[in-house]
């Protein structure tokens, strides 16, 4: 949770951990399934499938990502439009991301099954919940495979040795890294 929410990713504040136990701050919110009407379910589905795509770019698909694992809380935001009191600021609906021990790196070898399969979870429950279907037909896979680590992302995927990204492979990736550096600049790396 703590690498998540070091990466950019809305989760609940991790507070400790115990062996097996995990304590993590209240969230002030409910279960996506809980809620019966958005007042913009396309700003909040764009979100979610956002939500999808960064987590694959740091590496990771989560594998559940349903209405059960996504809570909202709301976020007062004041209107630009008119200088409107805060009481008639309107809400903006925040997902907070749970439920993490079926996380998959982005290299598993099921990880393609388990990111369209969490894309797919969401397009289906908002065409059912909220009426909502998008006109853009992904994000896809190959969509996220491209972006993997792109800018100065890390992977977190290899930093928590998620399931699918074995210790092998970890010790190839700091092989290759400390032959080669970051895009070749390693000292007497060929080019």
């Amino acid at each position: 949770m703590k690498a998540l929410s070091e990466a950019g990713i809305p989760v609940p504040p991790a507070i400790a951990q115990n062996r097996h136990q995990i304590v993590m701050g209240l969230i002030d919110g409910f279960p996506l399934r809980q809620i019966s009407s958005v007042p913009d379910p396309a700003g909040l589905y764009g979100e979610l499938m956002d939500l999808i795509m960064r987590l694959a770019r740091i590496g990771l698909i989560h594998g559940d990502f349903n209405e059960f694992n996504i809570m909202i809380t709301e976020e007062k935001v004041k209107s630009t439009e008119d200088k409107l009191p805060a009481a008639e600021s309107e809400i903006r609906l925040v997902p907070v991301l749970i439920d993490f021990p079926q996380m998959v790196s982005i290299d598993h070898a099921d990880s393609k099954f388990y990111f369209e399969r969490d894309v797919s979870c969401i397009k289906r429950y908002f065409e059912r919940r909220f009426h909502f279907v998008s006109d853009e037909p992904g994000p896809f896979f190959e969509e996220a495979k491209a972006q993997l680590g792109k800018g100065e992302v890390k992977r977190i995927d290899v930093e928590v040795e998620a399931s699918g990204f074995s210790k092998k492979m970890a010790k190839e990736l700091e092989a290759y890294m400390m032959a080669h550096g970051v895009d070749g600049d390693a000292p007497g790396a060929s080019t």
